[in-house]
């Protein structure tokens, strides 16, 4: 038996102007998954220090969650966008080290990030602090930054390794025991890092000759497998899998009567913002036929 799909189904978000403003602690959850802190330290041949230093925060998505980033501009009040039409990406970024100290810092001190990103967020904080200070503007200060600069992200760049070549690292914070007291920091998580998978294969067992298995998925680093497993806890359900190869931990949810009873009602009581909303939409066609027991016919 093949399955034929005659069915065209449109997948479209439609913006409400008057949804509520982003809960703090689902811009925290996404930006653990999405947001980058960064110390940019580029050659400025005009200054004294022959290098211009500046921070940005920035959450880069797809062109398509362009609706989801004028929110959390909206949110945080302050940045900018950018769109790479080439690349089908759009950017919200903030770049002045005014608003980074009125709004970011601020906020991310208040509703903290829980996963290892926390750390960057600290060093992106200690390379403010020196900035306001002004010193990054001799020589000391700006070896700090580079100390600091080389355990941020991917670290040093080409050149500042060969201009800085006795640079210590800063060392990293230790993120530990950070506790989920919020589900909009769960949502948010989902928001940036959750996937609903629908999964259709070949079963010589079933009448039909196919079988459908439901997923609920989210990904992380291994080096975040101590919040993966709070988040199992939390929500009460699904296991852990380790994939050593590409050193990541999933958080997997299988069993059809959880994925019904606590994924959905938490998503239902506190709504994905994103297109992620769209996936999670087809995911409850999907239930809805299998609670229907349509599954186990062809159509």
């Amino acid at each position: 038996n093949k399955l034929n799909f005659n069915k065209n189904f449109t997948r479209s978000l439609h913006t409400n102007k008057n949804i509520e403003r982003l809960n703090p602690f689902y811009v925290s959850g996404f930006s653990d998954g999405e947001s980058s802190f960064i110390l940019s330290i580029v050659e400025r041949s005009y200054l004294k220090t022959k290098w211009g230093v500046s921070l940005i925060f920035a959450i880069e998505l797809h062109s398509k969650e362009y609706s989801l980033l004028q929110e959390l501009k909206s949110f945080f009040g302050v940045g900018n966008f950018t769109i790479k039409k080439k690349v089908n990406k759009a950017m919200f970024a903030v770049t002045s080290i005014e608003d980074i100290n009125n709004s970011i810092i601020p906020h991310f001190d208040k509703y903290p990030l829980l996963t290892q990103k926390k750390a960057d967020f600290l060093l992106f904080k200690q390379a403010s602090e020196l900035i306001n200070k002004k010193e990054h503007l001799n020589s000391e200060g700006l070896k700090k930054l580079v100390a600091i600069r080389s355990s941020l992200n991917l670290g040093l760049t080409d050149v500042l390794k060969f201009s800085f070549p006795s640079i210590v690292p800063e060392s990293r914070p230790l993120v530990l025991n950070n506790e989920i007291i919020d589900k909009n920091w769960i949502i948010g998580f989902i928001e940036a890092e959750g996937c609903f998978f629908i999964d259709i294969f070949k079963s010589k067992t079933n009448k039909i000759g196919y079988q459908v298995k439901l997923k609920f998925q989210i990904t992380q680093n291994i080096r975040d497998y101590d919040l993966m497993n709070k988040i199992q806890n939390y929500l009460n359900c699904g296991s852990l899998k380790i994939t050593s190869s590409r050193s990541a931990v999933d958080f997997i949810v299988l069993k059809f009567s959880d994925i019904n009873t606590k994924i959905i009602p938490l998503i239902e009581t506190f709504p994905l913002r994103g297109n992620k909303l769209l996936d999670y939409l087809d995911f409850c066609k999907a239930i809805s036929i299998i609670k229907d027991k349509e599954h186990l016919t062809i159509e």
